[in-house]
């Protein structure tokens, strides 16, 4: 044991270890992402069972295991080495609470669930697997903020490799599930991505469910920000130029035909962006962003109207989402004295803007209000309330997150968990004013910074309709790299000048 530890000290005295090791982690953190604690489970109690997936499962497992080996090592590391800001403060103490939570709190079931599926879905969020999986979270979002809290005090230069690193990590997982796109495409010209086998949840790849549509177009359109901004801020000939522009078209119409609301919210925000954005043509700005929105626009209509496809059927919800927003509008104009009718067209209304997220919102809130709830539900608390609420009025629309991050933080800490999210949307914010005020009064030209900055916001914007950064996962992810990238960035640029 001496001997181990021994080891260890001198493993974390030396900086390029340090780094090294730091290096491994951000990339053990990465492929921890999405895994489950049923693989572990399968591979110690059906080890018996020597088939294919026995490798599989094997990696899955120290995919999950890890960061449990990385957290201790890294609290070690941080020991009065690292000074917290208000960020990374709030992200470690609602962590904490979040674990302190799991074992002093006790839920409720509650009289009102019997026997059936929702019983025992609540019965495995508070005891089975999915206890195991909140636990590793928790780990994980722990880890993150420590890995990249250190790198950004320590190793401000190199935070950019952790960036590389996580770049390249979303093209892997983007392109491998384009290639099953392309498999399914040709299989049943199915072209409409949001209905590609591909993404359906009894698909798997490697013994894991496939992500969903929402998911993957995000990874497409960070891709697709970073790459636009390269393309427009660095010097290349005409002809690299042209080349990177139709590398950019083929993306954008993945995404446009992937017909993910929040990703087509978050494209018409890059080319806002673009135009505000001082030191570059303007008439070449209008040119570029007309082309980027006519072209995959148009197509997703040509095709539509064409309805290409075996399945031909209200497949652009693009055109689904403005029509039910128009027709509500004229009936609501129309059916005052037809209470009935507007009632059915609001609730029509309501889900095809918002795919039932309005109505979630609403019953949480007030069913968190109703049981006095103080200190939520801890975390993960939005499957136990939707669990509780589908058994009654949102039997037909619930799912199985809140899908608005200051809802699920009020839900899973209570008061706690709302100041804590307010605080660090306080933080966000005055990060975002530092860095458009760099970009849009100093004018800096930085693609870095900029292209950063655009997935910085995207990312916050999306937390207001999915769980987001308040859960560990990609979105977690790519909001604390680009907060301490931009960070960095910024006190690089003004050393600088």
């Amino acid at each position: 044991m001496n001997f181990n530890s021994k080891k260890i000290t001198i493993f974390l005295k030396n900086n390029d270890k340090v780094f090294l090791f730091l290096l491994i982690s951000w990339i053990i953190i990465l492929f921890s992402i999405n895994t489950g604690f049923y693989s572990v489970k399968n591979l110690f109690f059906k080890s018996s069972e020597l088939n294919n997936f026995f490798l599989i499962n094997l990696i899955n497992s120290l995919r999950w295991l890890l960061p449990f080996i990385v957290l201790p090592i890294l609290l070690k590391l941080s020991y009065k080495k690292i000074n917290y800001d208000l960020f990374s403060l709030n992200l470690i103490f609602i962590s904490f609470f979040y674990f302190i939570h799991l074992f002093i709190f006790k839920k409720n079931i509650g009289i009102r669930l019997k026997e059936g599926p929702q019983l025992d879905g609540v019965l495995q969020l508070l005891h089975g697997p999915q206890f195991m999986d909140t636990i590793n979270l928790l780990n994980c979002y722990l880890v993150t903020v420590l890995i990249l809290l250190y790198i950004h005090q320590n190793y401000k230069n190199k935070i950019l490799i952790f960036n590389i690193i996580f770049f390249s990590f979303i093209c892997l997982v983007s392109f491998f599930i384009f290639f099953q796109i392309i498999i399914d495409l040709i299989e049943t010209e199915n072209i409409f991505l949001y209905y590609s086998k591909a993404f359906k949840p009894d698909t798997k790849y490697f013994d894991q469910p496939a992500p969903r549509i929402t998911g993957w177009s995000r990874l497409m359109l960070i891709i697709f920000m970073f790459y636009f901004f390269y393309n427009e801020l660095k010097k290349f000939s005409k002809k690299k130029y042209l080349i990177n522009i139709a590398i950019l078209f083929l993306l954008s119409f993945l995404i446009i035909f992937s017909q993910s609301r929040g990703s087509l919210i978050g494209y018409i925000f890059l080319f806002l962006l673009y135009l505000a954005i001082p030191k570059i043509n303007f008439f070449k700005k209008i040119i570029v962003a007309i082309l980027f929105i006519i072209i995959p626009f148009g197509s997703l209509s040509l095709v539509d109207n064409f309805k290409i496809g075996k399945y031909r059927n209200d497949q652009n919800r693009l055109k689904t989402t403005l029509e039910a927003i128009f027709e509500f509008k004229n009936n609501k104009a129309q059916s005052i004295e037809n209470k009935n009718l507007l009632i059915n067209d609001k609730n029509n209304y309501k889900y095809s803007v918002s795919s039932g997220r309005i109505e979630i919102w609403i019953e949480s809130v007030k069913y968190l209000i109703k049981e006095k709830k103080i200190f939520g539900y801890g975390p993960q608390g939005d499957r136990y309330l939707l669990s509780l609420l589908a058994k009654s009025h949102l039997e037909s629309i619930w799912g199985n997150n809140s899908s608005n991050a200051i809802i699920y933080s009020s839900i899973s800490g209570g008061l706690i968990g709302l100041i804590s999210i307010l605080i660090i949307y306080i933080s966000l914010f005055i990060l975002f004013l530092r860095c458009f005020k760099k970009i849009f009064i100093h004018k800096s030209q930085d693609l870095y910074l900029i292209s950063s900055f655009s997935i910085y916001c995207y990312i916050i914007m999306r937390s207001f309709f999915e769980n987001g950064f308040a859960v560990f996962g990609i979105d977690f992810c790519v909001l604390i790299t680009s907060y301490y990238f931009i960070n960095s960035r910024l006190s690089i640029l003004n050393k600088v000048q």
